[in-house]
């Protein structure tokens, strides 16, 4: 029926498992698109020690790259569970930068890491919150906060979602990158120093999760680059939702699952589960803060997305030849 499982669904698969006396899985490798999500591995941290994924789109390859990264673990020598994490990553790039026109930001994290890290978001979102709330609805100084946060949504690096249809890497995309934001969160001056103060923090919790990113014209739409800054190490990390980043009234199609976490009880449910990431931190209220004032204008469709496929007879389009002075 093409239904996926849901963030809610795999990590109570896990815990199923490990009811049943499954041992505490050592690496997820979330070897597919967009899974590299502060949501989902927030959710997944109690059952496992690392985990590993993609930000962006991952061209998937059927495991082919799995057998290297077993022989190459498989060597004599003392091995740590961050190593196997960290060649789940380093083998999808090797494999997919030998072919070409196939860029994707890789991602390892030990999943300890996910309760401070989610601590740090709240309290970016709760700072952002304050901000906004300081001033009245329609005043110059909130239109000022809110135009300050927008800048920074648009200045961090955006995962394709095609909110602005086609595939370049840019708002009004609905995947941002947490640990951009935090960076970008610390230049506004008209946000307060209590946000610049908590984005700074939250980005030092997220230093060494990125473990690489290439940097090339995607097989896909070859009109586009996507730069995920290769020699760049600390300025990416994992995506986050954030629908209608530029405040157009135009909500991604998941807005009503992900918002709704405090349903009412006399309605029927939108979903059956509301994930712990989005009832312990004010996240969502900080999205719905941002749009105060905003007309709803409606729901981007929700469709089955075209997978990247790894695509081993792609040719990069050749530039015509042209002479001295044309």
């Amino acid at each position: 029926n093409h239904m996926p499982l849901s963030t809610w669904g795999t990590g109570d698969a896990l815990r199923r498992a490990q009811e049943c006396g499954v041992p505490k899985v050592a690496v997820l490798h979330f070897n597919n698109c967009f899974n590299m999500s502060a949501e989902l591995l927030h959710t997944v941290a109690p059952y496992a020690e690392y985990a590993t994924g993609y930000m962006n789109y991952n061209f998937f390859t059927a495991g082919e790259t799995y057998p290297d990264v077993f022989r190459r673990f498989g060597q004599p020598g003392p091995h740590t569970t961050r190593q196997l994490a960290g060649l789940f990553a380093l083998g999808n790039r090797a494999f997919l930068e030998a072919k070409g026109n196939h860029p994707t930001a890789g991602a390892s994290v030990q999943l300890a890491r996910m309760k401070g890290i989610a601590d740090g978001i709240d309290t970016v979102a709760r700072e952002l919150l304050q901000a906004l709330r300081a001033n009245p609805l329609g005043s110059p100084a909130r239109k000022a906060v809110a135009d300050a946060i927008q800048a920074a949504i648009e200045a961090a690096q955006q995962y394709d979602t095609s909110g602005g249809g086609g595939f370049g890497l840019d708002t009004p995309d609905e995947l941002t990158d947490i640990g951009s934001f935090a960076i970008t969160l610390q230049t506004p001056s008209a946000l307060p120093n209590a946000v610049r103060l908590a984005a700074r923090a939250l980005s030092q919790l997220l230093t060494d999760i990125k473990r690489y990113g290439s940097n090339d014209l995607p097989w896909i739409d070859t009109t586009v680059r996507w730069d995920f800054k290769p020699n760049v190490e600390h300025d990416l990390a994992m995506n986050i939702l954030l629908p209608d980043p530029q405040r157009k009234g135009i909500w991604d199609w998941r807005s009503p699952y992900y918002m709704d976490i405090n349903p009412d009880p006399n309605l029927p449910l939108v979903q059956p589960h509301v994930i712990d990431f989005l009832k312990e931190t004010n996240w969502v209220e900080f999205i719905d803060e941002y749009h105060k004032g905003v007309r709803f204008a409606g729901l981007l469709a929700g469709t089955i997305p075209d997978f990247p496929i790894f695509n081993a007879k792609f040719v990069p389009p050749q530039k015509p030849p042209y002479g001295q002075g044309q």
